[in-house]
């Protein structure tokens, strides 16, 4: 009996230790803010209104691939709002090239707009997660659009697989290139 009450009270014990470390994050994983900067394409700054004070955390984009635009160090402000961008031609008006870059197209999508993050990685000094305007999906958008791939390193996602099959079976975006390919014609087949 002595043996039974002693094996007790070890497992009572040992289950108390294990209690004393276990870890239960708290931390609220959704965060409603205004988007205040762009520092890069797959990179927001986010000021909430916590407690009567200003707290900005910084956020990036998940599931996304940016390829090279992820280096590119975007102005704070745009030179000239998009609506402005155009260039005097001879007695014509031509659009300014240089202006299609990722930094111009999340500025003029998400700058000043209120959003709403749900924090899937609390990384240290930026958080990684989805991005909503609304109720659309940033992350997924820029998927659909066409204007980034999936980042297949950080998901498998079977549904994101196929927005970036539709946006490149439609040509849109980065998949115009692969019109008339024949290669990806035959992928685009049911």
């Amino acid at each position: 009996m002595y043996k039974f009450l002693a094996l007790l009270s070890l497992f009572f014990i040992a289950s108390g230790i294990e209690a004393n470390n276990t870890f239960v994050d708290q931390r609220d994983v959704n965060i409603i803010g205004i988007v205040k900067e762009i520092s890069a394409p797959n990179i927001l700054k986010i000021e909430t209104l916590r407690d009567g004070q200003r707290q900005y955390f910084w956020v990036e984009l998940a599931q996304v691939d940016f390829g090279e635009d992820r280096d590119t160090k975007c102005r704070k402000e745009p030179i000239q709002s998009h609506h402005n961008r155009l260039e005097r031609g001879v007695n014509r008006l031509v659009f300014n090239k240089n202006d299609d870059n990722a930094c111009l197209r999340m500025h003029d999508w998400l700058d000043e707009k209120t959003v709403s993050i749900e924090v899937t990685e609390w990384s240290q000094p930026i958080l990684k997660g989805f991005v909503f305007l609304g109720s659309k999906n940033i992350n997924y958008d820029l998927i659909t659009k066409g204007w980034y791939p999936v980042d297949y390193r950080q998901t498998r996602d079977a549904s994101l697989a196929l927005l970036e099959k539709e946006a490149r079976c439609e040509r849109v975006g980065i998949w115009q290139s692969k019109k008339g390919n024949p290669v990806e014609d035959l992928k685009c087949q049911h």
